[in-house]
């Protein structure tokens, strides 16, 4: 973890044209060339052993070997020297170092305090990069050795330099990849150097770029590099999160267009005098991939059942079912205090009496998603039901059953739907409940289900719990609400209609039609004078989704009568959330609906445009890497990381036949907002946990501490950097400015707003996310661009027609090798051969995966058999 492998005396000189990769006795990690005139040194101090299941949080400690700064930043502490560059062939220290260093893994201690949290003992491990600028510039094909006369420790790097291999951390890519079609695939120059601040890159405008085959070697398109925008450039409207220019980057961009290109393949992106970016792959079905993990990690949020292998690599006991979780048999009560009375919306002790006065007793169900870290549940999870149910119903064709790693799957119902309608069952068991034991008269409660007014999520003792062992306090469901009532009558209605509309039965048998209809009336005859809002939630978009969905369902005109009764009363500056994008786009999907009712269907086409206009276009070319959302959102809870563009979605399925112009600039400003979060950032981020060459560490979810040890929960994204600029209480482990107290340079205004991410797990605000605010969202993007090319599915082979596409990573490789494809219950047999043609080795459809390490170097040939007998092939390189 964290690259600590650098602490045991091994003497290293290795050659590697990709710069070089450290495994030794100091804390140097990596070395590249940051551009031929700078060398990018990459120091690691340690590492925190963190607590484990049973443990205290704050037993933990930290395992480091702190870098000299003193010498450091000292130019003679370094010396190059050539055999072949005669320039350096007497040997040169650079003319001077620049540095940045942040923390990179924290501890939860905090030992004294005097208004904030004072330690004694390390609470913190750094990581620091530091950049040699170099007297002369780097050669092609030169070799150079770097010595370290002031680091006793340090053994000398060599190293070739070779600008069409070796990688820079200056060039961003899509880590993952580009669609062949789309219109636009950049990749862009920049980066910031700490104390040198944004690099300037004027000397290499118009220096050739190449994009590189990675198993040739072999350019398959060039183009020049152009000047994109400049560090002062505003890039989002809160310009105060950002000091002093609203800027996010921190550094002037420079850009690669290779939009032209769209040959599959695997490639590099290499720049003439500075190098090359991560691999990342051209083919239609990029967007399988960040889709599949994120709903398997959605499927890991689930309460109530135990999640297995091979589902994921975290087993975990059902939490939180009386009827599975030992200790939890009637610690889950049903109060009538309503979640829309609450003080304030997640929980405030002023609550608790009234709260335990309106209960009426023990429940016996179960099936929410967990939050996050945490265990409880919100109103506001119901915007992943409503952003999937859309996502099937824009893409039924693209989703299937065995399609995703969900326990449903095999049930022949699509995976997608299985997901989908997690939280809607888990909300059809709780209001059958409420009614079977005289609780509820019909409505849906548990706007709010949590049990943190009566308790910890650790023992008595300080000891730590999982989900699963938290049956030591309370855990309370709130009451019947119309809120929560009418959309889940919308929800239901949503089902109904994509369960009629393609020929799909409920595996479980509900009527969700009449499940609709219960719900909004009961909706309708319980909805109190004082109910216009849930917090940031409005009665007016909430019951217009409902009746939306619902008119669409039944043709009954009276709910288009509330439809436009609600329409009627939204001010025309209404931010406009999820709730109220999906009513209207659910009313402009209705059929029919323009002749019937053209002047309110022209309204909501036309607002709808509006808001897909104002995420998607307005403001996006003020981005230097192009990405779209709404130029006023607080720069937080994933502003930086998460795709919020369901506007841009919703735009361009329904003007992509009435304003085909209009609808294709939403695309390609979808793709290039998944190309920032994907890899386009300061960061170099896949902001996917175990996704790409580099994503996120640590994240703060306690169930993932203690199943999985160092190894982050998967198809997480979450909420990332996050404004710095306001008051956030005393500074401790659990507050993010924690980690701002840490910093070199030491101005927190200095520091690029999306490069302020620092793995601090024990933080809320940055390192955890929701299944509502992060997941819901990315699954909703990714998704629809991965169903804007992915092939039809099929339950069933068509001998003529059926293609086998699969997809073989990593390539090369040097041990395993696995293989992904859009159908893998076809898949019959794996076969590998050499380039003669003999078998190597078989394997069974169900291990998509060979082990290939003891092979000699070379190529090989993967060859995948399907049932009714189709193969497809491709070599794949194992490395030394």
């Amino acid at each position: 973890m964290h690259g600590i492998l650098s602490f045991s005396k091994i003497s290293l000189s290795l050659f590697l044209s990709f710069g070089f990769l450290v495994i030794q006795a100091s804390d140097l990690v990596e070395v590249l060339p940051l551009h031929r005139n700078i060398l990018m040194l990459h120091f690691n101090d340690g590492y925190v052993r963190h607590h484990l299941l049973g443990e205290a949080r704050d037993n933990e400690w930290v395992i480091a070997s702190p870098l000299d700064l003193s010498i450091a930043g000292q130019a003679n502490a370094y010396l190059l020297t050539s055999p072949d560059d005669t320039q350096y062939q007497g040997g040169l220290s650079p003319l001077q170092v620049g540095r940045k260093s942040k923390a990179t893994d924290f501890t939860w201690l905090c030992q004294g305090w005097n208004g904030n949290c004072v330690n004694t003992d390390p609470d913190h491990a750094k990581e620091h990069w530091l950049y040699l600028e170099l007297p002369f510039a780097l050669q092609n094909g030169k070799t150079y050795q770097l010595s370290f006369p002031g680091f006793a420790t340090l053994d000398s790097v060599v190293l070739v330099y070779d600008d069409r291999v070796s990688r820079s951390e200056a060039v961003h890519v899509n880590q993952l990849g580009y669609v062949p079609s789309a219109t636009e695939k950049y990749g862009y120059i920049y980066h910031w150097g700490g104390d040198l601040g944004g690099l300037n890159w004027a000397g290499f405008v118009n220096n050739s770029f190449d994009v590189v085959d990675t198993l040739t070697g072999m350019s398959v398109f060039s183009g020049n590099l152009a000047f994109r925008k400049a560090a002062d450039n505003q890039e989002f409207g809160q310009i105060q999160q950002a000091p002093p220019y609203g800027n996010l980057v921190g550094a002037e961009v420079y850009e690669c267009d290779f939009s032209a290109l769209t040959i599959p393949g695997t490639y590099r992106l290499c720049v003439d005098g500075i190098g090359c970016s991560f691999a990342f792959e051209l083919h239609d079905s990029i967007y399988q991939a960040p889709l599949a993990a994120i709903v398997n990690g959605l499927y890991q949020q689930r309460s109530g059942i135990a999640t297995m292998a091979p589902y994921t690599d975290q087993p975990r006991p059902a939490p939180h079912n009386p009827n599975l979780t030992p200790g939890f048999a009637g610690k889950l009560l049903y109060s009538t205090f309503r979640y829309p009375d609450f003080s304030e919306n997640d929980n405030d002790t002023v609550d608790k009496a009234a709260i335990d006065a309106a209960v009426l007793g023990p429940l016996n169900v179960w099936g929410w998603y967990q939050d996050a870290g945490d265990w409880d549940s919100y109103y506001s999870h119901t915007e992943v039901p409503l952003s999937l149910l859309w996502l099937y119903e824009i893409g039924a064709s693209k989703f299937a059953d065995q399609q995703f790693m969900i326990p449903e799957s095999g049930n022949a119902f699509p995976d997608l739907l299985d997901e989908a309608m997690w939280l809607p069952r888990f909300h059809y068991r709780l209001r059958q409940s409420l009614m079977t034991q005289n609780y509820g008269s019909g409505g849906v409660g548990g706007g709010r289900i949590f049990g943190d007014l009566w308790g910890e999520d650790v023992l008595a003792d300080g000891t730590t719990i999982g989900s699963w062992q938290d049956t030591v306090r309370t855990w309370v469901c709130t009451g019947e609400d119309p809120f929560m009532t009418y959309k889940y009558s919308a929800l239901a209605a949503h089902i109904a209609y994509l369960l009629a509309q393609n020929n799909l039965t409920d595996p479980d048998n509900i009527d969700w039609y009449q499940e609709a209809l219960e719900a909004y009336n009961w909706a309708s005859n319980h909805t109190l004078p004082q109910d216009t809002s849930l917090f940031s939630y409005r009665m007016t978009h909430t019951r217009m989704l409902a009746a939306a969905n619902l008119y669409r369902l039944t043709g009954d005109n009276a709910y288009q009568m509330q439809l436009m009764a609600d329409w009627n009363q939204i001010p025309n500056d209404v931010i406009v959330d999820e709730e109220l994008l999906f009513a209207m786009a659910t009313y402009l999907a209705t059929e029919g609906i323009q002749s019937l009712e053209p002047n309110t269907f022209n309204a909501i086409s036309n607002k709808m445009e509006a808001e897909a206009d104002f995420i998607m276009l307005d403001f996006r070319d003020n981005r230097a890497c192009r990405w779209a959302g709404n130029w006023y959102f607080p720069f937080l809870v994933g502003q930086p990381t998460t795709p919020l563009v369901q506007a841009g979605v919703m735009g361009h399925y329904l003007f992509k036949d009435k304003n085909p112009q209009k609808a294709e600039q939403y695309k390609a400003a979808l793709y290039s907002t998944a190309d920032y979060f994907l890899g386009n950032n300061p960061l170099n981020m896949c902001w996917i946990t175990r996704m790409g060459e580099r994503s996120p560490k640590e994240i703060l979810n306690l169930d993932s501490w203690y199943l999985g040890g160092d190894v982050p929960r998967s198809g997480i994204v979450p909420y990332g950097p996050w404004q710095a600029e306001s008051d956030f209480g005393p500074l401790g482990p659990w507050n993010h400015m924690w980690a701002l107290e840490f910093i070199y340079p030491t101005n927190k205004s200095d520091w690029p707003a999306h490069e302020r991410f620092f793995d601090q797990r024990t933080a809320a605000f940055t390192n955890e996310y929701t299944v509502a605010q992060n997941l819901a969202p990315a699954i909703f993007t990714y998704g629809y661009l991965y169903s804007l090319t992915a092939p039809k599915v099929s339950t069933a082979i068509e001998s003529e027609a059926y293609q086998l596409a699969f997809k073989v990573y990593p390539n090369p490789t040097s041990s395993q090798i696995h293989i992904t494809t859009d159908n893998p219950q076809l898949i019959e047999e794996i076969i590998l051969f050499d380039l003669q043609g003999k078998v190597i080795e078989r394997s069974a459809q169900q291990a998509l995966s060979l082990n290939i390490q003891t092979l000699s170097p070379g190529l090989y040939q993967v060859c995948v058999r399907a049932k009714g007998g189709q193969q497809g092939c491709q070599k794949v390189l194992l490395r030394p």
